[in-house]
């Protein structure tokens, strides 16, 4: 009952005070409703990085943190999974997305393919072990001829000529080499689908590591750091487009024997955001 009394006590003056004063109340109104709208303009807003949302103790989140003290490069990378049928082809690829991306400095800070680039190409045997070296020179050196020959001539008639030749040699040897089998299997599956659309080329490169310790890459990883806007819904949208735009203008698909699949934490913020 009392408090029933001071409610309606205090809604009486109140009522009374608007009567008396009316343009006081209104300008202390206007004046409230400004300061809230510069507080709401000023101090609220969107933080859409999901890791932010979880406390600073939590195991997982000491985890990820333990992990990019480590990995600082790769909090908020893109990585761009490129895989395909030899590892000429995903090399090319790869250099190609590489080189598109960045230009686009509207949607990327930093793209760079590890292990690439012209040192790597030139001295990247430098990082092998001697027994690797030795495995890889045997190759080389059985191959050479016909590499060699194939420098000078590369035509179809050139090739199956140096193919009759070896097989001649094997057949007075009297001994067989499996090294003429890949090729020739190689050489016919190619021949086949030359007509297709996106026909399949011989990869010398994997003849040459052909039983040796050097691994012969048919995937390539490429790290894109994007522009991400955090006070969208959304900050991977952009980049991400741009990464699939770029793929299709490239012609990085399937049917060409590219395979292409995006990781990291903005693709993967992105798509539980939108699941």
């Amino acid at each position: 009952m009392n408090g029933d009394t001071t409610t309606s006590e205090v809604l009486a003056a109140w009522i009374q005070f608007v009567r008396r004063y009316p343009w006081w109340t209104i300008a202390s109104c206007a004046l409230v409703t400004a300061a809230a709208l510069a507080c709401t303009i000023t101090l609220l807003g969107i933080n859409s990085d999901t890791i932010q949302l979880f406390p600073d103790d939590l195991p997982a989140r000491r985890n990820h943190d333990a992990f990019i003290e480590l990995f600082p490069d790769l909090e908020n990378a893109l990585l761009i999974v490129i895989d395909a049928e030899t590892p000429d082809r995903a090399r090319d690829a790869a250099d190609r997305l590489v080189d598109v991306l960045s230009a686009d400095r509207e949607n990327f800070d930093d793209v760079y393919l590890p292990g690439g680039g012209s040192f790597f190409e030139e001295h990247a045997l430098l990082y092998q072990s001697v027994e690797n070296l030795d495995e890889f020179a045997e190759n080389l050196i059985r191959l050479q001829p016909i590499v060699g020959e194939l420098e000078q001539d590369g035509s179809i008639g050139n090739l199956a000529s140096l193919i009759h030749r070896g097989l001649d040699d094997l057949e007075m040897e009297g001994r067989d080499d499996a090294l003429w089998s890949d090729i020739l299997d190689r050489v016919s599956r190619a021949s086949v689908e030359i007509y297709r659309e996106h026909p399949i080329a011989v990869s010398w490169e994997e003849l040459m590591l052909r039983g040796s310790a050097i691994e012969v890459a048919k995937r390539r990883v490429v790290v894109a750091h994007p522009v991400l806007d955090f006070g969208a819904a959304l900050p991977a949208r952009a980049p991400l487009a741009a990464v699939r735009a770029a793929s299709a203008a490239l012609g990085l698909e399937p049917e060409a024997g590219v395979r292409l699949r995006i990781t990291g934490n903005p693709a993967l913020t992105y798509d539980e955001t939108i699941a």
